[in-house]
């Protein structure tokens, strides 16, 4: 039986098109969770080592340390809420509409 081109080129784009929503789909489940929970990981264990250095050089509430806690948040698009000990809040650092600017009194 002979086929037109026309519907040949049909089936075959049907099935290309369907072969990379399903590729893309497989790539997507089998690796994609892995990567950004990983690569989350370590932007929260940056942020928590650079928290943890200036909590114990007491530097905390300097310019320098929220700058640069602001650079590692505006990077990774996350946000920090700094607390001292008694959980009061000192600043918010990173993309939250309820920003505190550094220095602001709470």
């Amino acid at each position: 039986m002979r086929h037109s081109i026309k519907k040949q080129f049909a089936l075959i784009f049907i099935i290309l098109m369907a072969s990379v929503i399903f590729l893309c789909w497989l790539v997507n489940t089998l690796f994609l969770e892995k990567y950004y929970l990983s690569r989350k990981t370590n932007v929260l264990y940056d942020a928590y080592v650079s928290i943890k250095k200036a909590a114990e050089n007491n530097s905390y509430e300097s310019e320098e340390f929220y700058q640069e806690l602001e650079g590692v948040c505006s990077r990774y698009d996350i946000s920090a809420f700094v607390m001292d000990a008694e959980s009061e809040m000192k600043y918010v650092a990173g993309n939250d509409p309820l920003r505190v600017p550094f220095g602001t009194e709470l």
